[in-house]
């Protein structure tokens, strides 16, 4: 008689960041909100106030126009 084997369960995360590093403040409370149909992100820090508005893709995603800031931020 052989052992039982063992299910394993694989568990798959496709949850986005909600929110992200702020540059300026440093505390993860950056909001952005993409509205596709104008072409336009809205990026919000909700601690320190601030606030940029970038043209978009229609294909981008959160992670994209974050890290667009980012760089947008630093130069």
């Amino acid at each position: 008689m052989g052992r039982r084997r063992r299910m394993r369960r694989v568990v798959r995360r496709t949850i986005k960041p909600e929110m992200f590093r702020c540059p300026a403040c440093h505390h993860n409370s950056i909001i952005i909100d993409l509205n596709k149909k104008e072409n336009r992100a809205d990026i919000r820090c909700l601690e320190c106030g601030l606030h940029e508005v970038l043209e978009i893709d229609p294909e981008e995603e959160d992670v994209d126009v974050y890290t667009r800031f980012y760089d947008m931020f630093y130069e």
